[in-house]
């Protein structure tokens, strides 16, 4: 098995214990072609705990976003909670991490809002 294999096994078992094993390895992979590439394609599975890995992945990279990767992360930002709220903060993680870019920087108050908004959560 690959290194994305098995992180996508982690997520998938979405426990306490296998997102700690995911938080504490992902940056060793994060900037990682493969992974990148992963994760602009699964920003909106159907797997909530894979919607989370890839926007972890993107919010950990220092990976260069496109338009499309800023529509994509704008979109699953905003949208409404489902089984699991942790994609759409991940997403305003990204975009926070990027708000030096232009096309980013007019997002500033919503991403500001969804951040303040978990503050409270004790998993953040």
């Amino acid at each position: 098995m690959t290194a994305l294999a098995d992180f996508i096994i982690l997520a998938e078992d979405n426990t306490d214990e296998t997102w700690a094993k995911i938080d504490a390895h992902l940056p060793e992979y994060s900037n990682m072609k493969s992974f990148v590439s992963w994760a602009r394609m699964n920003l909106f599975d159907e797997n909530y705990a894979l919607r989370d890995l890839a926007a972890s992945i993107l919010s950990i990279s220092e990976t260069e976003l496109s338009q499309q990767d800023i529509d994509n992360l704008t979109k699953l930002m905003n949208e409404e909670y489902g089984e699991n709220p942790y994609p759409s903060f991940r997403a305003a993680l990204v975009l926070a991490k990027r708000l030096g870019d232009e096309r980013i920087f007019v997002l500033g108050e919503a991403v500001r809002m969804k951040i303040v908004a978990f503050l409270e959560d004790e998993a953040v």
